[in-house]
């Protein structure tokens, strides 16, 4: 099946497809063009919204696989299991239990939804930003929340424009920006 995938990374899909329960239905799924469902379990996601996804794999090394799903403008880091850990509702959502829809690495997914067009269900499905490599890494979720954290510090610390109020006598008021916020992004390695 792999011959007939050419997945870029081989190992990740063997490594992929072994965290389900039976992996030739998976690869099954995954020749005929179509989502594999991950079971949750021995490995974990973090979802967090897409665009705190792509500032934190902009900023940082990765570690592990992560999947974006443009339907629900989020990002899944596959990570460790962390028993005990508490995430605070706006930094994301640890998900220990269920599945994952997963294309397989290396593969556009063909998958045709009830209702939808192909071309349209395929362009929101899920795709990988960072694919399984085949090593088994995984994000792990104290150092990803911290960072997290970090990246919403930093957007606080952003000028923000008042909204306009529909008052016709008064002017709607625009908040100058702030000029040393650009050099503190590109400081930290934001914006390289």
């Amino acid at each position: 099946m792999s011959a007939v995938l050419s997945p870029a990374s081989p190992g990740g899909l063997r490594w992929l497809a072994a965290l389900h329960p039976e992996p030739t239905s998976c690869l099954d799924a995954w020749s005929a063009g179509r989502l594999a469902w991950i079971p949750l379990g021995t490995v974990w996601a973090l979802r967090v919204s897409a665009s705190i996804g792509y500032r934190l794999l902009h900023v940082l090394p990765p570690h592990g696989p992560v999947l974006h799903t443009v339907a629900t403008s989020t990002a899944a880091f596959l990570v460790r299991p962390a028993a005990g850990l508490v995430v605070p509702a706006y930094q994301g959502e640890l998900a220990a239990y269920g599945a994952l829809p997963c294309p397989a690495p290396g593969r556009a997914v063909l998958e045709v939804r009830r209702g939808l067009p192909g071309a349209r269900a395929a362009a929101g499905a899920p795709r990988w930003l960072v694919e399984p490599d085949g090593s088994g890494g995984l994000w792990d979720v104290p150092a990803l929340l911290a960072a997290v954290g970090d990246e919403y510090q930093y957007l606080e610390t952003l000028p923000v424009d008042e909204p306009h109020r529909g008052d016709e006598a008064a002017p709607a008021t625009v908040t100058a920006p702030d000029a040393d916020a650009f050099g503190r992004f590109h400081a930290a390695g934001r914006g390289s």
